[in-house]
């Protein structure tokens, strides 16, 4: 996947921290989003997620990641 921030970590791998932390029932709170990937990964372990970003046009890039998904 393409790089969208400078710490971006891929989103197989917050998935799979997801998977392993979290009930299919629980939440998934990211309050430093970057790049989404902690929302990619939860939205991909079918779990729901909030995601948080103070920088606009991470904002905008996320959305446009969780919309491809």
């Amino acid at each position: 996947e393409p790089r969208i921030h400078p710490t971006q970590k891929p989103a197989a791998l917050m998935r799979a921290i997801v998977e392993h932390y979290t009930k299919p029932d629980e939440w998934v709170v990211d309050p430093y989003a970057g790049s989404g990937s902690t929302l990619v990964g939860t939205l991909q372990a079918g779990r729901c997620g909030i995601a948080i970003e103070l920088s606009r046009d991470y904002c905008e890039r996320i959305v446009e990641r969780v919309i491809r998904l």
